[in-house]
């Protein structure tokens, strides 16, 4: 029988490659799932907009690697309907990006674009989550993205075999990997 590790015990083992100092931009060595280009985004929005009636949709984006899933769902969403984005990150470095970013697209399809540091955990029951100093976003999120914050892992941990897309699992010694 296979024993796989914990996630802590995997993050424990891969992450001092791309976390081993502080304010280390971790997403200019690796590509991730979610930035692998607009494809993502738009299919997002593609699917917010097909299953919403709302004239006004509240969307969270928790986790927000290097900004530009935010950038594209929203340029994606177009004027289709009204917008008010909430950036949530542990890295306020990566929070201060978005907000660079953002002052050189053109946003006027979205109420806000804001951004909340918030602490390590998050509550996701009734989709309201904390934000840093303890203080809660009082307002319910119609939809709520979370790309690669369960796993935190590169690309590379994804793999095609017979034209199926697996995710690799590892082994307690991740030497051996299973599909």
């Amino acid at each position: 029988m296979t024993k796989f590790c914990t996630l802590s015990e995997l993050q424990s083992k891969i992450n001092p490659n791309y976390y081993s100092e502080k304010g280390v931009s971790i997403y200019s060595d690796f590509t991730t799932y979610a930035s692998l280009g607009r494809g993502l985004a738009r299919a997002c929005a593609r699917h917010l907009l097909a299953n919403t009636r709302m004239h006004s949709v509240t969307v969270g984006e928790i986790g927000i690697g290097d900004g530009s899933f935010c950038i594209d769902f929203l340029n994606a969403i177009g004027g289709k309907t009204d917008i008010t984005y909430h950036a949530y990150d542990i890295s306020k470095k990566m929070l201060d990006e978005l907000k660079r970013k953002n002052k050189k697209y053109d946003f006027e399809h979205a109420n806000a674009c804001s951004s909340h540091h918030r602490s390590d955990s998050i509550d996701i029951e009734t989709h309201l989550f904390d934000a840093a100093a303890g203080k809660n976003i009082d307002e319910r999120l119609d939809y709520c993205i979370l790309n690669e914050l369960i796993t935190d892992l590169p690309t590379e941990l994804v793999c095609k075999k017979n034209n199926q897309i697996f995710e690799v699992l590892f082994t307690k010694d991740l030497k051996k990997t299973k599909l």
